[in-house]
């Protein structure tokens, strides 16, 4: 994998690609400025630089990066961050893999990962998501050690990570609440009483989380402010609107399913680097295909256990198939659980299926 990233990493960075791709124009207007806010508070040992609340407005991708641009300021440091990132993603899905699978399926699980054209691209492009995913991955991974192998001195391993997967993409994290909700109520090693107090841990969980990130947020304004969400993501002129804004809801949530960010209108965002995606789609929808059986395995045989998994996705899924169905990278942030999944179905359906016709013929 790091040989890999190196190799694509050094060819985009030694063909002039940095101002383009490596530093894009989200990471001007956003990730570059309060990385260089975070290093210069630490170059000073002073906090007074720093914007606040210091929770919602800095991401973790500006604290680990500001770290390093104490040292050095240069697309390497951050293509190295975010190495660094993906490794961490990586070595949790392996685990988490063995650990509901087996060892050859978490060998297929990383293997999808490592060549996945959306992570490779977005290993490259300095945004946040190699941190959503890395966040995300530790995030399930401790939760399964402590409520499936009884790892209790885990816990503040899995606080710390949940904690900062919401400070990375706080409605990632909201959408796993709902699992959780699912797995605490529905187990039947949990007592009735226990049950009612981890699902309250969840209800404390959602409420901190949206007076933290969502403090204008009621009952009485949840529909508007979709409404507005959707609104704004549309705001481009480059879109076409009738494959977008205009798109009924069904098409959209399988658009963004399949698809990757790109559509026929944004490849002038990415100049003439965007074709890491562009043909990496139709990989990306091999994957997902194989997701698709993987999970519709798993819920025959482990209903409740698969449930956890897949409620979030589908709840986070739901949300974006109306917020903004363009934008592939939002679903990608659950790609350390879709590769799990579709490696699982690889090895024990699909492959499986092959022989058996194979043999046939």
């Amino acid at each position: 994998m790091i040989a890999l990233f190196v190799g694509i990493f050094s060819g985009y960075y030694f063909s002039g690609a940095s101002a383009d791709l490596i530093w894009a124009a989200d990471s001007y207007a956003a990730h570059l400025p309060k990385s260089d806010e975070v290093a210069e508070a630490i170059r000073s040992f002073s906090l007074e630089g720093l914007r606040k609340p210091f929770v919602g407005y800095y991401r973790t991708i500006h604290i680990f990066t500001g770290l390093a641009f104490t040292v050095l300021r240069n697309p390497i440091v951050t293509g190295f961050v975010l190495l660094i990132f993906k490794i961490i993603a990586l070595w949790s899905i392996i685990r988490l893999s063995r650990k509901l699978f087996d060892e050859k399926v978490a060998l297929v699980s990383a293997y999808l990962y490592t060549f996945a054209p959306c992570v490779l691209f977005f290993s490259i492009n300095f945004y946040k998501e190699m941190f959503v995913q890395a966040w995300l991955a530790l995030s399930f991974l401790f939760f399964y050690e402590i409520f499936e192998e009884g790892k209790y001195k885990k816990i503040p391993f899995f606080v710390f990570t949940f904690f900062f997967l919401s400070m990375e993409r706080s409605y990632v994290a909201i959408s796993v609440l709902p699992g959780m909700a699912f797995y605490f109520l529905s187990m039947e090693k949990f007592k009735k009483s226990h049950k009612l107090v981890l699902a309250g841990g969840v209800v404390l969980i959602t409420y901190t989380i949206r007076t933290l990130y969502f403090p204008y947020l009621g009952f009485e304004n949840v529909f508007a402010f979709f409404r507005e969400k959707r609104a704004s993501w549309h705001n481009y002129d480059y879109f076409d609107q009738r494959y977008n804004l205009e798109l009924n809801y069904f098409l959209s949530w399988i658009k963004l399913y399949f698809t990757p960010i790109f559509t026929l209108q944004k490849f002038e965002l990415f100049f003439n680097y965007s074709i890491l995606l562009t043909w990496g789609s139709f990989i990306h929808q091999a994957t997902m295909a194989l997701f698709s059986v993987g999970i519709y395995n798993q819920i025959k045989t482990h209903t409740k256990r698969t449930l956890f998994y897949v409620i979030p996705f589908f709840v986070y899924m739901c949300a974006f198939a109306y917020i903004g169905s363009f934008s592939g990278r939002t679903r990608d942030s659950y790609y350390p659980i879709i590769v799990m999944f579709a490696g699982y179905g690889l090895v024990n359906k699909v492959v499986p299926f092959l022989k058996r016709r194979m043999r046939r013929s």
